[in-house]
């Protein structure tokens, strides 16, 4: 399904369930492995009980836990697939560009929220200093510094 601004939010929505059900599935057995059957055993099923107040205790998913999972999948478990629905190497790029606004975007307003706290100045100083090879100047911290 290609994206629209109608079906954007729900995509979001979905990309966000599964990273939830996914980050589940991860610690499914370790709270497995504290439970025992009468035999005394490790349980093969962890019971439903269980499970949904596990779930509960679990910190929120955030975007930033969607961009983690986006990019552990695209760098070390399924490039392939997550770009199958590419017509060629422009889509690809596409997609790269796609996510790498989303972080921009993001670090934009972790940026702002700290040149409040430690003052513009500060922070401008930070980023001058920061070594950025030329080619990647224009995704750099100093790039987003205008908008603060």
């Amino acid at each position: 399904m290609r994206p629209t601004i109608g079906t954007s939010p729900h995509l979001l929505a979905l990309a966000l369930k599964t990273t939830r059900d996914t980050q589940i599935q991860d610690h499914i057995p370790s709270w497995r492995k504290n439970l025992k059957t009468k035999a005394g055993k490790t349980r093969q099923m962890l019971p439903r009980a269980v499970l949904l107040s596990n779930a509960a205790k679990m910190s929120p998913t955030t975007l930033f836990d969607l961009l983690w999972r986006l990019r552990v999948r695209s760098n070390y478990k399924e490039g392939d697939a997550l770009l199958s629905g590419a017509q060629g190497p422009a889509d690809a790029a596409t997609f790269h560009a796609a996510l790498s606004e989303i972080v921009a975007a993001t670090l934009l307003t972790v940026e702002i929220y700290l040149a409040h706290y430690v003052g513009r100045a500060t922070m401008e100083r930070c980023a001058n200093a920061l070594p950025v090879p030329a080619i990647l100047e224009p995704y750099s911290v100093r790039a987003r510094m205008p908008l603060w």
